[in-house]
């Protein structure tokens, strides 16, 4: 095994060594001139690539390679190597310039067709790569380069543009907007670059939809479900008139039954007084041009439930409660009270202990000298009353008594005047070391009753605050003065009748929100009729501001009822044509 590796190795080194003794003997005979022989075998084996390229069918490749070899090497290209279908002495630049810029035109054009615009355009450069490089060396480019060229770049912007045309139409087909896919319809045969392949594709997508539609009626009908049937035969009536197809009276048969069948539950509905339901189907009736708006007035007007509080003043509270509706609520405003408070802001001033006054209290031995004194008074004046009513024979004993109180009280009084009746100690504060004055917070404070329909009370309260700092005026803080504050307390009782009707539309808020989550809670256990009769009178007593919400609830509606969102916008008033 050994042997023959090394006599392999042995046979190419012999074969390069005479290839190279070849081709150095024969340069200086060429006509190019005296070439040094290194120098001349690298150009033989560029030469040899741009040959290999040619023979295997990479034109670009060959093309790019011919221009990198030196000029003088290019003319005698063909007496160097073997090109097939070139003879020896033949120009090759124009060969391989023309068959690289055909070779690019034909694969444009064999993927010119539907859904390759994508392809078309990464394709396009390359057209522009030809004629740059030779514009670059200095060589003659393509014929007719620009004509060419304008000609496929328009090819390539309607092939985009097709292409973009059928994928929406396809999408719209697909996620079931046939209302969509009807206006991309309508630009078939508006469209110049449309061509029979686009065709082609485009009735089998139709076919499709049309039948899945019908399958769609078919089920709906089963399941006796008008509003699914209107739903569907629009979307196929849609597609049918786009589509350039005749009125089909299976179609208007499932409409007209779908119309009848709504009428006869709404009067059913009425009879029953389920309110909700009779008013949303009377309103698709409305939206299929089956009623008239006005029939909706009376109905709409017997259902809305208000969900927004009557704002009420305080002293009106008496007067208007008596004759108020039970099933309103109702926001009473109180007496506004305005309170002031200074904020502490000196947490980044240096601090230091300083006397800020005296505590002064009653001297304990004072006091109790006092009581003494008030008691040797009392026992002096009650011992001379019984001294004046005694005999002779105690009279001495008693006023022996008094004597001895006399002294003792005397005592007393002597050393109550020596001594100070109060006592008192320095105050220390932690201040700052500069005089800094406090900001003022001003609140405006206004208590609020909410009286609810079963008659019970919340009490709340609405505030408005605003904060006051000193100002400065050449370098010297002043405190804030009272005509400021009563300026804040203008600007916030301004303030107040906004932030008592914010109040109240976060109460209707919240009221629609708890409607919203039981409805959703009876539909989720199969209540699908009770949740409509909570829900819609709620959803028409609701105001317009809160547009997400509402949003929310109009989408339960319709889902739960299958009437669209369309009939439940008119049942609430919110137009009254489809």
């Amino acid at each position: 095994m050994s042997a023959t590796i090394l006599l392999l190795c042995f046979g190419f080194f012999f074969e390069e060594s005479q290839l190279r003794n070849t081709y150095a003997d024969d340069l200086p005979a060429d006509p190019v001139g005296d070439l040094d022989p290194q120098k001349g075998l690298a150009d033989l084996r560029r030469l040899e690539g741009v040959a290999s390229a040619w023979n295997s069918g990479h034109w670009e490749d060959a093309l790019k390679k011919f221009l990198q070899l030196p000029d003088d090497l290019r003319p005698l290209a063909t007496h160097w190597a073997s090109f097939d279908g070139i003879e020896v002495g033949e120009d090759l630049f124009p060969r391989i310039r023309d068959r690289a810029w055909r070779h690019l035109r034909d694969r444009l054009a064999l993927i010119d067709s539907p859904g390759n615009g994508q392809g078309m355009l990464e394709l396009l450069p390359r057209l522009d790569r030809i004629h740059l490089i030779c514009s670059v060396t200095g060589m003659p480019g393509p014929a007719g380069y620009q004509k060419v060229r304008d000609r496929w770049q328009r090819r390539v912007d309607m092939r985009l543009r097709s292409d973009l045309w059928i994928q929406q139409l396809q999408d719209s087909l697909n996620r079931g907007d046939e209302e969509k896919a009807a206006e991309s319809l309508l630009l078939l045969d508006s469209i110049p670059w449309v061509d029979e392949q686009i065709q082609q594709i485009v009735e089998p997508l139709v076919v499709t939809a049309r039948n899945k539609l019908w399958q769609v009626i078919d089920v709906a009908r089963q399941e006796s479900d008008p509003g699914w049937v209107l739903d569907t035969c629009h979307r196929l009536e849609a597609l049918e008139i786009a589509s350039g197809g005749a009125s089909n009276p299976v179609l208007d048969e499932a409409t007209e039954w779908a119309i009848q069948e709504l009428k006869s539950r709404a009067l059913q509905n009425l009879d029953m007084r389920r309110d909700a339901q009779a008013l949303l189907q009377m309103a698709r009736l409305v939206v299929e041009k089956e009623a008239l708006p006005k029939v909706l007035d009376g109905l709409r007007a017997e259902l809305t439930l208000p969900l927004r509080p009557e704002i009420l003043p305080v002293y009106q509270r008496s007067s208007l409660l008596s004759d108020f509706p039970l099933d309103r609520h109702a926001l009473i405003t109180g007496v506004l009270e305005l309170r002031q408070e200074f904020l502490d802001q000196n947490h980044g001033q240096p601090l230091q202990y300083e006397p800020v006054g005296r505590h002064w209290i009653r001297s304990p031995d004072h006091l109790a000298d006092a009581k003494r004194w008030v008691d040797q008074i009392d026992d002096i004046l009650s011992l001379t009353r019984r001294w004046l009513e005694s005999p002779a024979s105690e009279a001495t004993l008693i006023r022996d008594r008094i004597q001895f109180h006399v002294i003792e009280a005397r005592r007393l009084a002597e050393r109550m005047e020596k001594s100070p009746a109060r006592r008192s100690r320095v105050v220390w504060e932690m201040r700052s070391k500069s005089k800094v004055h406090k900001p003022v917070k001003v609140t405006l404070h206004c208590p609020v009753t909410v009286i609810t329909d079963g008659g019970r009370e919340i009490l709340t309260a609405v505030e408005c605050s605003e904060i006051l700092l000193p100002r400065v005026i050449e370098g010297v803080q002043l405190p804030v003065r009272s005509f400021a504050i009563e300026a804040a307390e203008r600007r916030l009782r301004a303030k107040i009748p906004g932030e008592i009707e914010l109040l109240a539309d976060r109460w209707a808020n919240d009221r629609l929100a708890k409607a919203l989550k039981s409805a959703r809670e009876l539909a989720e256990e199969g209540a699908a009729t009770a949740a409509l009769e909570l829900l819609l009178p709620a959803l028409l007593g609701a105001d317009d501001r809160y547009s997400d919400l509402r949003a929310q609830a109009i989408a339960e509606v319709a889902l739960w009822s299958g009437l669209g969102s369309s009939a439940v916008e008119v049942a609430l008033g919110g137009s009254e044509t489809p």
